[in-house]
Parts: C-alpha cells; structure tokens; sequence
C-alpha cells in the first residue's frame, strides 16, 4: 500500500512538472521573439544601434536558456534557430536592412512556432 502511495506521489510531481516546463517554455519563447520583433522595427527605421542591442537581447536570452529549451524541445528546430542567428549576425553587421528584416521575421516566425508548439493545451497534458 505504501509504495502506491509513493508511486501516486511520484506520477503528481512529474505531472506538476510537466505542466511547470510547458508554461516556462511558453514564456521563454516570447521572451526571444519580443526582442526580435524590436529588431525588425528598429531596422526598418535605421535605427542600426537599437536593432543590434535588440538582437543581441534575444540572442543573450537564446544562449542562457539554451540547455532548458534543449531538455524539452526536439533538437530539429533548435539547430535551424541557432543557425539562423549564426547567419544574421554578419548580416546586422553589413546594415543590410531588407536581409536582416526577412531573416529575423524568419526567426520570430520559427521561435513563436517552438513556444506555440509547447503552449500549455488540454493535447499537450495528454
């Protein structure tokens, strides 16, 4: 009786986790995409100085949640998004405006996709 109990116990707290994890990589994506979006505007404006603190904001964010979003997430669209940073980054440095814009919608369009992917749903607790 007792280790169902235990095992009762043990199936909340990796439900509760589960949950938690959803939640936490719902608002860790948006907290990337946010930045991005800024990135995107300032650029279009001309503004290269903000678009580059911008990016490099949602770049930071990217690399210090890096090993959480890689417990929960599948390593395909991890892989392009890094990459695609990777690629921006000369791009943000030339000021080529219509480039960096497309690629950082790209960018904002595959990180929101990730987030969306990993929304707290009733599919998702199944």
């Amino acid at each position: 009786m007792k280790r169902m109990w235990m095992g009762i116990a043990l199936l909340l707290f990796l439900i509760a986790l589960g949950i938690f994890v959803t939640i936490s990589s719902d608002s860790l994506h948006t907290q990337i995409a946010r930045p991005l979006e800024d990135a995107v505007a300032q650029a279009e404006k001309g503004n290269w100085e903000e678009a580059q603190r911008s990016f490099h904001r949602a770049y930071s964010c990217w690399q210090q949640q890096h090993n959480f979003v890689a417990a929960v997430t599948d390593h395909e669209p991890m892989e392009k998004i890094d990459s695609l940073f990777h690629q921006l980054m000369p791009v943000l440095e030339e000021k080529e405006r219509i480039s960096f814009s497309s690629g950082c919608r790209g960018l904002t369009v595959l990180v929101r996709a990730v987030g969306e992917a990993h929304a707290i749903n009733w599919w998702t607790l199944l």
